[in-house]
């Protein structure tokens, strides 16, 4: 088995392909970086990933960047992730605009390499203000505190490992929606790992959920979804 090297995730959320091959190519040797061309993909993305940064353009065909970063903010799920916009705008109210919107920094087209990797790097060092780190996650009876990778069934303490614990939280804040292995694996997993493990990882995650009001649902073909216990 070929482990990778634990790198953090960037987002890149713009329309032109050639511009994602360049930012690919600045930053590919320390990030992991994902690409999506349009507004609404790149949504559903961040939900998917949970990356550590995202780079969305200003300028974009039916939803800009201003558009995806006030649904971003507003989303539980990406509310968290530090957003730096890129524009080419020279407009001051249109760049007041998308900071206002959310965004966290902007960098302007065309950019240095050593800005853009500086913005990044300070973006992911710095205070979280939106809560993030005193998030707690509720789902029925079962209750998860981020900060404290602290996981509770009606007030008692789960004993989870800290894999287990990520695995958790990112199924409760995709409750109710379907999750191919696929998706668990790019989201969860550093390594590359067969689908075995995250069978394995889930069935042991779902006998300590016995007492909650959710449990894990295999779906044939398809992957696990969260759901009521009662829906199951």
């Amino acid at each position: 088995m070929i482990l990778k090297i634990n790198m953090n995730r960037i987002l890149v959320i713009d329309d032109d392909e050639d511009f994602q091959d360049y930012v690919k190519g600045v930053l590919e040797s320390d990030y992991h970086i994902s690409t999506a061309s349009c507004g609404r993909s790149g949504i559903e993305t961040a939900r998917d990933l949970s990356p550590d940064l995202i780079l969305v353009d200003l300028v974009m065909p039916e939803m800009n960047g201003i558009e995806v970063c006030k649904v971003l903010r507003q989303d539980a799920r990406t509310r968290w992730i530090p957003l730096i916009m890129v524009t080419v705008a020279d407009d001051d109210e249109r760049l007041s605009e998308a900071l206002r919107s959310g965004a966290d920094d902007l960098v302007s087209k065309p950019f240095r390499h050593k800005e853009l990797k500086a913005r990044i790097a300070l973006r992911m060092q710095a205070p979280n203000d939106r809560g993030h780190v005193d998030e707690v996650l509720r789902c029925g009876n079962l209750v998860l505190n981020v900060a404290k990778f602290e996981a509770r069934i009606d007030d008692k303490p789960v004993s989870l490992t800290v894999l287990e614990f990520k695995l958790l939280k990112y199924f409760v804040q995709n409750r109710e929606r379907l999750l191919s292995r696929d998706k668990i694996l790019n989201a969860i997993w550093d390594r590359e790992v067969s689908e075995r493990v995250v069978d394995n990882h889930i069935l042991s995650l779902r006998k300590k959920l016995q007492d909650s009001h959710y449990t894990l649902t295999s779906v044939y073909g398809g992957g696990y979804i969260l759901k009521p216990r009662d829906m199951a």
